[in-house]
């Protein structure tokens, strides 16, 4: 009854940013008008400023290079780059609009600044304005169209909108240009993920970890890519090489949980569990993983409070709910299970299994107009889920219609055959399977 989850890992496509720093610039000065403008002392003290700035956010103190920046952008307001830099401190005090504002400041002195538009690019991105973002790398490519740094971004906003092949292709036009960039080989993996396409993904992550094979994050998306290809003892390996290179990794050992209880070695899938948990506790993933484990070992007693923490730490964590309803259901707490179901669908109401779950608590509690109810609301959502049309025929046939039970037996069997079957070995319905009409709509 309950989902389970085979990835556990999110995939997470983010931009690559790795140029995206404090740049000293090259030769680079205010213009001659400028210049003239300034002392020769007040223009020594813009750049002592500058480099302390940037010294000062080399070891991470942001907030006084932020300061630095502002004191030296006082006495040259038009220094393109301490805008630029500017905006970088910015970014990493998470002040998104206003590193947009300087980033901004920046173009409005040299609009084809390829730093600048980069820059900008990354911030809406960040503020997920991905269109306007997707401009703004465009435009940096008008400047430099062959730099693989703005193209690699470019590929990963097109991801970002669902633009897989452009994705790609961009991709490959990085690829191109600089055939060992080992992220651009994961990135384009995980476009092929985005696409369902795992083979191809396999294949580009292999790709690089053939350039790079000490990239821990590959690894763990390969072994990812490799379970969702069927490859059970393929993906153990690579989670392990994951581990192996970075043994801090909770998403690596609580995907190596699921691989392991997917290979029914239950002890030490627990055990992985433990080990994600106590690296991250608030690491809901191991959680949940650890809370499956004791409900495939039939300790649902021990199941329980994992997903009710679950809940208390995340009230939208869908599947705690759902296998919370299933430990209720099967220890005859069905109030439990139906306050459990009703705040799920409060805030997901169009959820099938929530509905249907609902639907066999009312049976239980022998609720029928409520139980109709539910597999009403499931159909109206889904009319193509045999399991709600059959389920739907016993509660006309309980409650006595049996020309609309008749009609929704032989749905649920036209959709799925083996309803035929059991039909025909369930007490509660095989009188009608007993009748002419139904005889001669199986001929």
């Amino acid at each position: 009854m309950g989902t389970k989850k085979t990835v556990f890992v999110s995939i997470l496509l983010l931009i690559f940013n790795s140029n995206f720093g404090f740049c000293i610039p090259k030769d680079s000065s205010p213009s001659l008008g400028f210049i003239n403008q300034i002392t020769n002392m007040d223009n020594q003290r813009v750049f002592e400023l500058f480099y302390e700035a940037v010294e000062l956010a080399e070891n991470n103190k942001k907030q006084e290079a932020l300061n630095n920046f502002d004191k030296a952008l006082r006495l040259a307001p038009e220094f393109v780059s301490l805008w630029y830099n500017k905006g970088v401190a910015l970014e990493h005090l998470n002040m998104l609009e206003d590193a947009l504002s300087a980033f901004g400041e920046a173009l409005k002195l040299e609009p084809h600044n390829i730093d600048a538009l980069n820059g900008k690019g990354i911030i809406l991105e960040k503020l997920n304005r991905d269109n306007e973002a997707l401009k703004s790398f465009d435009s940096a490519l008008e400047v430099e169209p062959d730099n693989q740094f703005t193209l690699h971004n470019k590929a990963i906003i097109l991801c970002k909108l669902g633009k897989y092949g452009q994705s790609l292709a961009a991709f490959d036009e990085v690829i191109k240009i600089c055939p060992l960039n080992a992220k651009a080989w994961f990135n384009k993996g995980i476009v092929f993920v985005n696409m369902g396409q795992h083979n191809n993904a396999v294949k580009s992550f292999k790709r690089s970890l053939q350039i790079n094979s000490f990239d821990y994050e590959v690894w763990l998306n390969l072994s990812i890519s490799l379970s969702d290809c069927g490859q059970l003892t393929q993906a153990l390996s690579a989670c392990g090489k994951a581990i192996e290179l970075y043994e801090y990794s909770s998403d690596a050992w609580s995907f190596k949980s699921t691989l392991l209880a997917q290979s029914r070695k239950f002890k030490a899938a627990l055990a992985a569990c433990e080990r994600a948990i106590e690296l991250c506790p608030d690491n809901l993933t191991a959680l949940y993983n650890k809370g499956l484990i004791f409900l495939q070992t039939n300790k649902p007693e021990q199941a329980l409070p994992l997903f009710t923490e679950i809940i208390r730490k995340d009230d939208r964590y869908i599947d705690a709910y759902l296998n919370m309803a299933v430990i209720y259901i099967q220890s005859k707490k069905l109030p439990e299970a139906e306050n459990a179901l009703s705040k799920l669908l409060a805030f997901d109401p169009n959820n099938i299994s929530a509905w249907y779950m609902k639907s066999v608590v009312m049976s239980k509690l022998k609720k029928y107009k409520q139980q109709l109810f539910c597999l009403n609301r499931l159909l109206r959502i889904d009319n193509n889920v045999a399991v709600a049309w059959y389920s739907r025929s016993c509660v006309y046939l309980k409650t006595g219609n049996k020309q609309s039970a008749l009609r929704d037996l032989l749905k649920s069997i036209s959709l799925d055959e083996k309803f035929k079957n059991i039909a025909l070995n369930d007490p509660d319905i095989k009188p009608l399977c007993d009748g002419e009409a139904f005889e001669k709509h199986m001929q």
